[in-house]
C-alpha cells in the first residue's frame, strides 16, 4: 500500500510542495529511503512498492523528483517512466533511476540520472539535492546530522 509522509506548504508562494515519490520494490530500502528523504529534505515523500501503486500515486501528483528502481518485480522501471513521460506528466529532469545494474545506454537515451546499488546515503542525498536544485524548486538539507543518527544504507 502507499504511503507517505505529512506535506508542508511553501512559505513564500503558498503552494503546496510536490512531494518527492519513490517507487522501490524491497521495502526495507524504500523504508529507509523515505526516512532519510523525510528527515533530510523539507519534502513530502510517497512510497508505492509497485508499479501499479506508483501509477496511482502518480495520476494523483506531479512530483518534484521521482525515484525510481529499475528492476521492479512486474516491470522494469523504465516502463513506468516513458508511460508518464509519453503522457507528458514526468520530464527526465525529475527521475532518478537506481539498481544494481544500471541500463547506462536506456538512461543515456533517456537523458535520465542513475545510481547504483548499493550507494552510500550521503552520494544518494547530494544527488537528489542536485537534481531539485536543479529544477526551480530548491531543497534544504539540514546542515546537521542529528546525534545518534546514523546515515548510511
Amino acid at each position: 500500500m502507499a504511503q507517505g509522509t505529512e506535506g508542508t506548504e511553501r512559505s513564500v508562494t503558498d503552494e503546496p510542495v510536490r512531494p518527492i515519490v519513490v517507487v522501490e520494490d524491497d521495502r526495507d530500502l524504500g523504508d529507509m529511503l523515505m526516512e532519510a528523504l523525510g528527515q533530510e529534505t523539507f519534502y513530502p515523500v510517497l512510497y508505492a512498492q509497485n508499479i501499479p501503486e506508483a501509477i496511482d500515486i502518480l495520476s494523483a501528483v506531479t512530483p518534484s523528483l521521482l525515484i525510481l528502481d529499475y528492476q521492479l518485480c512486474s516491470a522494469n522501471g523504465l516502463h513506468l517512466y516513458d508511460h508518464l513521460h509519453a503522457a507528458q506528466r514526468l520530464d527526465p529532469s525529475q527521475v532518478i533511476m537506481m539498481s544494481a545494474r544500471l541500463p547506462r545506454k536506456e538512461l543515456q537515451a533517456r537523458q535520465l540520472q542513475g545510481i547504483e546499488k548499493p550507494f552510500e546515503l550521503t552520494d544518494f542525498l547530494g544527488l537528489v539535492e542536485e537534481m531539485l536544485s536543479g529544477q526551480e524548486e530548491t531543497v534544504r538539507l539540514h546542515a546537521a546530522r542529528r546525534p545518534g543518527d546514523e546515515s548510511h544504507l
